[in-house]
């Protein structure tokens, strides 16, 4: 097999393992890209955040991970008053049912 950018040619390379990773990415920087926070404040609290769950077990950089990237936004989210935890919950629970309640291979939505 060719090697072709440190990748063997017959594997993808895949930048995030879900796509909920990517979207909680691309939602992360288009906030702060449309000046809702300013990126330093969004890294001090990812990193904040980062640190204290290595403190209780390691961060593998997969779901965990992009777990504390979601707790650190929506905390983020809460400080600068854009949305409170109570709105922030409520809209996770009506997407999660909506999730629930969508059947299989049809578009979810609220």
């Amino acid at each position: 097999m060719k090697r072709r950018n440190n990748y063997l040619s017959n594997e993808i390379y895949r930048p995030f393992e879900q796509p909920w990773h990517a979207e909680v990415f691309a939602v992360t920087v288009h906030l702060s890209e449309t000046n809702l926070f300013p990126w330093v404040e969004w890294t001090q609290m990812l990193g904040q955040h980062i640190s204290a769950a290595n403190t209780m077990r390691v961060i593998n950089g997969t779901d965990d991970y992009y777990q504390v990237w979601l707790n650190a936004l929506i905390e983020l989210l809460s400080v600068m008053e854009v949305a409170d935890l109570e709105t922030i919950a409520s809209m996770q629970n009506r997407w999660a049912d909506a999730y629930r309640n969508t059947p299989h291979g049809e578009p979810v939505n609220l």
